[in-house]
């Protein structure tokens, strides 16, 4: 984790020794260089100065605006800020570019849904690459936003200002620029005091774009890094003060020349500079020549080989590690072999440290200055591999590394060395790294293994590292879950460690047993108020049958009720059983001694059979149930119903359903979900929650990003829901969408169901266009159900959204 300590290193030094710093600077010397050494004497010597003029300290009540939120260093950093420093607000900044990501549309398929032609393999592999990047980047900013909940504040765009079209008059200028107003960094720091700004870029996955400057004339912006700088200096006029700026460069902008990378070391371009690290190196030419011209400081950090959890596809250690957690695949492919080359790998944990150090850094002669993120250690990509194997070794002998490399006739490379100098990170930010290749190995790989294995534990032992993930983490420790989803223990998508107790624990055993013969199982669940004893007038007359169609079976009508509300009262009275008997206990009883309930042991309602919960200190959630039912009920099929929904035909329900399995594309029904006819959209509250005013933000900042692409429907209705319970893509669904609920900490259901779905129907449309088929879940005639299709490695299946009213499902007035 994140060091608070070495964080404040640079500010926090006592006078002696800065006493001791002066007698030994000769001997200094010899092994500092005299800039750094200057630059550390000046620093502590005017330490209270400039903490007393200077609010670059990080606190609670620092404003942190970071560009590139969702890239790896910038999610993490926006995590560690609130862990750390609980920092006030943080803005957070990202373009979320999809603009490689090829998509099916309308005029690319004909009449039976099927494309007319395969994308070419190059378009293929851009598109299947920018997504997988862009799908990371989802999901690192859901994990932000849910951590850093209403202090964060979201902006999904290209904030480069624009610029007028190459005007040919000053007075098109000027217009120009009227037309255009204020920018969007400007609204920003109106709007915000910021006192800190961090400036991550973007990232890409294709190595062969790079935008620094304009460089197009249909491109009518100017340059991130640019633009950001010229903000700053209207900020300092504006306010007398710029907020503290630290940028990142990056280790592509030396050569790979033998020796440590020293960052007061000349740059001489060679033809195997890459265009990241040309751009940088402009990056940094822009932050001296403001710091020059305009008297705005800056730190940038050349990071070297930055690794670890939420780490980017196309990464050479995502990739290994990938690879790794397969022990049936060799961890290298020959042609990735490279016996010569030497990098820098440094965890994620110590890059951040690094930044935040840096983020409290101030030069008292106001020189800006680059500092190098490294460890001065160097390793090979084989030394990653042999390390990556000895945890997880491989089955097959041909697969291991010592046989890989003695068979391999590879033609040798030059070598080549890129290793950080590190003394000027250690004597001006006080930073050493913490965590060893070894520990930030067994950490990453432990991330992959929980991702791999997101509701189950992983099979083997996993060589000690399963006990490096989410084993380790207590249930309420969400900075050691990093982001990964803990369950009821009675959900089905829960592993064994951890997760959390639920009121249903104990009940959930009966329901398994008295359901054993049911192969469809009709359920709701109202647990009532539990200090009035009450039940709703709802279920009241749910559990008199009025207008309800039974499913067949003596024990197959579940209601899931409360054990001290009226109507278990009134039932227990009616059975000859005192009140003050615990029904729940004697049903779990039975089950204790080996014998199987019967149904003279329930508690029946008409065609209902009572399944009571007690009272306990732990909070009831009515949607385990609803979305968990395959940990509730031995059955085939469940369909789930609120206490104030009425269906006439269950039977007329279930032959839809069914209907799927007899189409040609030999598809199933994993789940069949109501919409509200007359395309009337469900009413939204009058005050949203702050959770669930931050989710609907973001699920639409991904809806434009995605240029439309991820519909949402609105009108969809989750007060009945039939569930597939054999099937693992319906099972994998139901994860998705109760993680999701959880993970946003909301308990309205539909925003999280339609986001899921669609979101699913997308990859599968992605697929789809890539492999150049129709999208096989789509029909030429115009039905009106809809189908969604879902990701399932094993099975075609979809989800049904029917019309209520042609499937007789009535919602009554509670």
């Amino acid at each position: 984790m994140w060091n608070p300590f070495l964080l404040s290193f640079s500010v926090s030094y006592s006078s002696f020794y800065l006493i001791v710093v002066l007698l030994l600077a000769p001997a200094l010397v010899l092994i500092v260089s005299p800039d750094v050494l200057l630059r550390s004497i000046l620093v502590y010597a005017l330490k209270d100065d400039v903490n007393q003029s200077l609010p670059h300290i990080l606190s609670s009540d620092s404003v942190v605006l970071i560009t590139g939120a969702a890239t790896h260093i910038g999610s993490q950093l926006a995590i560690a800020l609130y862990y750390t420093y609980n920092v006030s607000q943080l803005i957070l900044i990202d373009e979320l570019d999809s603009n490689d990501i090829y998509l099916p549309t309308n005029h690319l398929m004909n009449l039976d849904g099927a494309f007319e032609e395969k994308p070419p393999d190059a378009e293929r592999q851009r598109s299947e690459k920018s997504l997988a990047s862009f799908e990371i980047k989802r999901q690192r900013l859901f994990h932000v936003m849910q951590t850093v909940k209403e202090r964060g504040f979201f902006y999904k765009v290209d904030f480069r200002p624009q610029l007028p079209q190459y005007p040919e008059t000053k007075t098109e200028t000027l217009a120009g620029f009227a037309k255009l107003g204020y920018p969007v960094l400007d609204t920003i720091f109106r709007k915000f005091d910021v006192t800190h700004v961090v400036h991550l870029d973007e990232e890409n996955m294709n190595p062969n774009v790079t935008r620094v400057i304009s460089r197009k004339r249909e491109d009518d912006r100017m340059g991130m890094m640019e633009g950001l700088l010229d903000q700053l200096r209207i900020n300092k006029e504006r306010k007398g003060w710029t907020p503290h700026f630290v940028y990142a460069s990056s280790s592509e902008i030396y050569d790979d020349s033998v020796g440590e990378k020293r960052e007061d070391w000349d740059v001489i371009f060679t033809p195997q500079h890459s265009a990241k690290g040309v751009s940088k190196l402009l990056n940094e030419v822009l932050a001296m020549s403001y710091n020059d011209i305009y008297n705005i400081f800056s730190v940038g950090l050349r990071f070297f080989e930055v690794y670890g959890p939420w780490s980017s596809p196309g990464t050479s250690i995502f990739e290994y590690a990938e690879r790794a957690i397969n022990p049936d695949v060799p961890i290298l492919v020959s042609d990735e072999i490279d016996l010569y080359s030497t990098r820098d790998y440094i965890y994620i944990d110590d890059a951040i440290d690094a930044t935040m150090a840096a983020m409290q850094f101030y030069s008292p002669i106001n020189e800006s200055l680059v500092i190098n993120v490294g460890t001065g250690k160097g390793r090979t990509i084989p030394d990653i591999a042999f390390m990556l194997e000895s945890f997880l070794p491989r089955r097959n002998t041909k697969h291991q590394m010592a046989n890989i490399l003695d068979s391999y006739q590879g033609n040798s490379k030059a070598y080549s060395t890129r290793i950080a100098s590190t003394e000027r990170a250690t004597y001006l930010l006080g930073f050493e790294p913490q965590v060893t290749l070894s520990e930030g190995i067994k950490n990453t790989l432990a991330w992959h293994n929980d991702r791999s294995y997101p509701f189950q534990d992983s099979e083997d032992d996993r060589g000690g590292v399963a006990d490096a993930g989410i084993q380790s983490c207590h249930p309420a420790d969400l900075e050691c879950l990093n982001g990964l989803t803990v369950f009821p223990c009675a959900s089905e998508c829960a592993r064994p460690n951890p997760c959390t107790q639920s009121a249903y624990d104990k009940i959930l055993l009966v329901s398994r047993s008295v359901t054993r013969s049911c192969k469809i199982v009709l359920y709701t669940v109202d647990l009532g108020n539990m200090n009035t004893s009450s039940t709703t007038s709802a279920l009241t007359n749910l559990l008199k049958g009025d207008g309800k169609s039974p499913v067949s079976g003596t024990l197959c009508n579940i209601a899931i009720v409360t054990e001290n509300s009226k109507l278990m009262a009134d039932m227990k009275q009616r059975a000859g059983i005192s009140t003050e008997t615990n029904v729940e206990e004697m049903l779990v009883e039975i089950l204790q001694h080996g014998r199987e309930i019967r149904e003279s042991d329930v508690l029946h309602y008409g065609f209902w059979t009572l399944l009571p919960i007690s009272p306990t200190n732990i909070e009831f959630d009515s949607l385990l149930p609803k979305l968990s039912p395959g940990s509730f009920f031995s059955s085939k099929y469940a369909i789930y119903i609120n206490p104030n929904v009425a269906i006439k035909d269950t039977h007329h329900l279930m032959n839809q359903f069914h209907m799927e399995e007899g189409n040609n594309q030999g598809s199933t029904t994993a789940m069949m979900l109501g919409y509200k006819s007359s395309h009337v959209e469900n009413p939204r509250p009058k005050f949203l929650s702050k959770s669930l005013y931050i989710q609907q933000k973001i699920y639409n900042s991904i809806r434009i990003a995605l240029k439309e692409h991820l519909v949402r429907r609105g009108n969809i209705d989750s007060s009945w829901m039939i569930h597939s319970l054999e099937s693992d893509g319906a099972k994998g669904l139901r994860c998705d969408i109760h993680g999701e609920i959880l993970n946003w900490n909301v308990t309205e259901v539909v925003e999280s169901i339609d986001f899921i779905l669609s979101l699913h129907d997308f990859w599968n449309s992605a697929l789809s266009r890539w492999k150049g088929q129709g999208r096989w879940w789509k029909t030429k005639d115009k039905s009106i159900v809809e189908k969604v299709a879902i990701l399932s490695s094993r099975e075609r299946a979809v989800v049904q959204l029917v019309p209520n009213d042609s499937f007789n499902v009535f919602l009554a007035q509670q």
